[in-house]
């Protein structure tokens, strides 16, 4: 559907059949979905009075900078400085609200000269051309404008109007979205069968379900806080210190062979660094075992370097018991895990790896 100088001019395809076989003067019939019609109506006239409610919250400084209108859904581009608040934007959808219930007539008023128009104070759309004659939609005592769209006869055919979202489209230009007719009630709906699911899920009811969650809220910063001091100590499981008195002797080394479990990847590594600076003929042998995925961490004391030892050889003799690879440098080497059950006796397969 076009304008034109006559009118609005609809384009057709022709799904059946050839345009030469139709008979010259021959009658097609064109018919209106008249349910995506009527919502298309209450979205377009919630429109005027969203613009209008936004213009007597703040004044002039609001103009419309863009605008769509569909069956499920409003959205309306402004001009403006700043963010609404959330208080800010509940008032205007409140007004809206009130302006629909009030049930006013909606007038539309064809071929207006268009300074006429002006002077009875129409607002005209941003982008939108204008001949000498224009069409005014109007709700009394509410909102003026020039407008060529359909609308409601009546503001109470709108139904429910509920601002969805407010946000920047660029600088000093907003852009509101909102839903009204069924597709409100549609929105209104899941909204409280959310609202249902998220109150059965705390085992509370309606009033309790904000405090509860700001409790949640609290425990989880309590824990991250806990999780964070527990990484930066070792991450609560045994210390290096810990670890060195289990250690064993091979050819005068001492050796540590120990399944930990992580929260992080790199909790094993600053196991052996530490086991490294408090023995440096150590030979250190650390399993990670993660929810996900375990490594096993092969590190050597400045000493047992110096005398020969090679992590990178003793990672991949490791890692050829676990079913998978290894290697890495003389002093630092890691080794994969493909079955985490074998290393229950983890010990046994190091003093196997040193063995070789």
């Amino acid at each position: 559907m076009q304008k034109s100088n006559v009118g609005m001019v609809h384009t057709l395809r022709l799904e059946q059949g050839r345009m030469q076989d139709l008979a010259e003067g021959e009658a097609l019939m064109a018919k209106v979905d008249l349910v995506r019609r009527r919502r298309k109506e209450a979205h377009h006239t919630a429109t005027h009075l969203l613009h209008a409610a936004l213009r007597a919250s703040f004044g002039d400084k609001v103009r419309q900078a863009g605008s769509l209108v569909a069956g499920d859904r409003l959205r309306f581009d402004i001009t403006f400085e700043r963010g609404l608040t959330p208080e800010e934007l509940r008032a205007i959808e409140t007004q809206v609200n009130r302006w629909i219930l009030e049930d006013f007539s909606v007038a539309r008023t064809p071929d207006v000269p268009y300074q006429k128009a002006l002077e009875q104070g129409a607002i005209a759309f941003f982008g939108e051309k204008y001949g000498e004659k224009v069409r005014v939609v109007a709700v009394p005592g509410v909102s003026v404008e020039l407008c060529g769209g359909n609308h409601v006869s009546s503001t109470a055919k709108i139904g429910l109007f509920q601002i969805r979202s407010e946000s920047a489209l660029a600088a000093g230009v907003r852009r509101i979205e909102a839903v009204c007719h069924l597709a409100a009630a549609t929105q209104a709906r899941a909204d409280f069968d959310a609202l249902t699911r998220v109150q059965r899920a705390l085992n509370a009811n309606r009033e309790e379900v904000e405090p509860r969650l700001e409790q949640l809220q609290g425990k989880v910063k309590e824990l991250e806080r806990k999780i964070e001091r527990l990484l930066k100590e070792g991450g609560g499981g045994p210390s290096a210190e810990e670890l060195l008195k289990g250690a064993f002797a091979h050819k005068g080394s001492p050796v540590v062979a120990a399944v930990i479990d992580v929260l992080d990847p790199e909790q094993a590594t600053r196991v052996v660094d530490r086991l490294r600076e408090l023995e440096p003929k150590g030979l250190f042998f650390v399993a990670a075992r993660g929810d996900e995925k375990s490594t096993v961490t092969v590190a050597l004391g400045k000493e047992a370097l110096a005398s020969g030892a090679d992590a990178g050889k003793l990672a991949r003799a490791i890692g050829k018991q676990l079913g998978a690879g290894g290697g890495g440098k003389k002093d630092f080497a890691s080794a994969g895990v493909r079955d985490a059950t074998k290393l229950a006796d983890f010990g046994a397969l190091v003093r196997a790896a040193l063995a070789e």
